[in-house]
C-alpha cells in the first residue's frame, strides 16, 4: 500500500514523482528522455509501467521493429545513427525496454529511437540487463500497482568513443524502480566494461542514494522527505531477483 505523500502536481504520468519540468525532456507517450546532445545518447529516461500494459487483453503481440529512428534534436542537430554502431562491437541497448510494450505496437515502436539507446556491452545487454528488465515486469504484473522506472548512464572513468559522431561509451548503467504499492525502491548498477557477468541480480544491487550521489541527480524528489529518505537508503531485495541466475 502506498503510504508516501506526493508534493505538487506532475504534468506527465511518467513524472509523477519528479519535479523536473516536462519541457526539459523529450516527451513520448510511453516515456520521457533527458537527452545528452554532446554524447549523442540519453542521460536518463523515466517511465511508468502499469500492470495493464503487461496484460494481453485480447490484443495481438506487438512486432519488433527492424531498425532505429534517427531524430532531430533541439537546435537542429541529429541523434546518433546506424553508422555510429556499425562494426563497433556494442549493442544499441534500450533504456526503456521494448518488452514493456509487448501488447502495444505503437508503444513498442516508440522505443526504437536513438533517443532511447546507448552503447551497451553485448554481454550485459543480452544477459544481466535483460534479466533485470524481466524481473521488473514480474514485480509489476505479480504484485500489482505501477512502477516508476529511471534508467541512466554514468561516465565514471574514460571508456573511449565509437562511430563517426564520437559517441562516448558509458562506464556504467543504472536502473531505479519505485513501486508505491509495496512501499519499496530498488537500485541496480552495472559496469559496462565487464566482459562476462555471472551470478544473480542481488550481486548488482545498491541504493537509490548511492546512484544519485554518483549521477549528481535527485530522483523521486516529489515524495515527502520523511518517506523519500528511508526509501532511498534501503537495500530492498527485488522480488524473485535472487532466484534468477544468468551467464
Amino acid at each position: 500500500m502506498d503510504t508516501c505523500a506526493v508534493v505538487g502536481v506532475g504534468l506527465s504520468p511518467h513524472l509523477l514523482y519528479e519535479s523536473d519540468p516536462l519541457d526539459t525532456f523529450v516527451a513520448r507517450t510511453g516515456f520521457v528522455v533527458r537527452y545528452d546532445a554532446v554524447r549523442h545518447q540519453p542521460a536518463f529516461t523515466v517511465h511508468e509501467l502499469r500492470p495493464e500494459a503487461l496484460a494481453a487483453d485480447g490484443r495481438p503481440p506487438a512486432v519488433r521493429r527492424s531498425g532505429f529512428r534517427v531524430e532531430t534534436i533541439e537546435g537542429g542537430g541529429l541523434t546518433a545513427r546506424d553508422a555510429d554502431y556499425a562494426g563497433s562491437g556494442y549493442d544499441r541497448g534500450h533504456f526503456v525496454p521494448a518488452g514493456d510494450f509487448v501488447w502495444d505496437q505503437a508503444g513498442k515502436d516508440e522505443t526504437f529511437t536513438y533517443f532511447n539507446v546507448a552503447p551497451f556491452n553485448a554481454n550485459l545487454n543480452r544477459g544481466a540487463w535483460a534479466v533485470l528488465e524481466g524481473a521488473v515486469r514480474d514485480l509489476v504484473s505479480q504484485t500489482g500497482g505501477a512502477a516508476y522506472i529511471v534508467t541512466g548512464s554514468l561516465f565514471v572513468f574514460p571508456t573511449g568513443t565509437i562511430g563517426p559522431d564520437s559517441l562516448v561509451v558509458p562506464s556504467h548503467f543504472y536502473k531505479l524502480v519505485y513501486h508505491p504499492a509495496t512501499d519499496a525502491a530498488y537500485a541496480f548498477l552495472f559496469d559496462n566494461t565487464v566482459i562476462g557477468y555471472a551470478g544473480d541480480l542481488s550481486d548488482f544491487q545498491t541504493t537509490v542514494d548511492f546512484v544519485e550521489a554518483v549521477a549528481g541527480e535527485d530522483f523521486y524528489d516529489r515524495l515527502d522527505d520523511a518517506c523519500e529518505g528511508p526509501l532511498e537508503r534501503a537495500l530492498t531485495p527485488l522480488v524473485g531477483a535472487r532466484a534468477v541466475g544468468f551467464r
